[in-house]
């Protein structure tokens, strides 16, 4: 964490289901925040056909009550006043 900014790491081990998961930031209010997260099939490979399969994603949030779509891995990053 920093003075503004606090980073969470989370991952969703379903495989089939997405997590709807509620962050808890303490007494800090939520002024903005982004989700940086690796999903893909559990069952898909990296080849030549599709070398980036596993790249980086990233979505805005726009609260606290986070989806994880399935077979996740994610750092989540909440802007704070």
């Amino acid at each position: 964490a920093t003075d503004n900014k606090i980073f969470i790491h989370v991952v969703n081990t379903n495989m089939n289901y997405a997590e709807k998961i509620s962050l808890n930031i303490g007494d800090k209010k939520f002024k903005n925040g982004k989700m940086y997260y690796i999903s893909e099939n559990p069952t898909t490979e990296i080849t030549m056909l599709n070398p980036d399969v596993f790249a980086v994603k990233s979505k805005e949030i726009d609260g606290l009550n986070v989806n994880l779509p399935p077979a996740t891995v994610a750092v989540i990053e909440i802007e704070v006043e």
